[in-house]
């Protein structure tokens, strides 16, 4: 296991970065007019491009064999915890044989992807996780395990109090 070097911090998230992880936390605007921003996690064991899609458009193209990539989008609080969003915490840990080339939001040659949704801390997100080689995927989804591990969301009300 690498040793965390460094944490991201936001008013939604606590990030452990592993060696090696570029971690990047921004506010996605959804709903009418964009009116409101939701937050959006990027991680991957490479140097993330400065432009990203939320699902990973301009970095999945990028990457190699060895590579992963994760996003973790979040939703709001309307419906947590109901339907689609009724699993209760952070998916984790993540099997290999749940990844497949065709739950990949772009279908990627030689790449497989996941993606689950879920409710905690009273909100609803998504977990979008790609490994760059469907062939290697056991090993590369322990990586991806390792980060998940290090991740934290805060509570409803502490990322409230931040808000204007």
């Amino acid at each position: 296991m690498s040793p965390v070097f460094n944490t991201v911090r936001s008013l939604q998230f606590d990030v452990a970065v592993p060696n090696g992880w570029d971690v990047r936390i921004k506010a996605s605007a959804a709903g009418a007019q964009g009116s409101v921003d939701y937050p959006v996690v990027h991680a991957a064991n490479f140097a993330l491009p400065t432009t990203r899609e939320d699902f990973g458009g301009a970095v999945l193209e990028r990457m190699n064999r060895g590579q992963v990539f994760v996003a973790l989008l979040g939703y709001g609080a309307d419906g947590a915890g109901h339907g689609l969003f009724a699993p209760s915490g952070l998916p984790g840990p993540l099997h290999p044989d749940w990844f497949d080339p065709h739950a990949m939001q772009r279908p990627v040659a030689g790449m497989a992807g996941v993606q689950r949704f879920f409710s905690a801390q009273g909100r609803k997100f998504c977990l979008y996780a790609v490994v760059g080689s469907y062939a290697r995927r056991a090993v590369l989804v322990a990586s991806i395990n390792q980060f998940l591990a290090g991740v934290t969301i805060q509570p409803a009300a502490s990322a409230a109090q931040g808000a204007p």
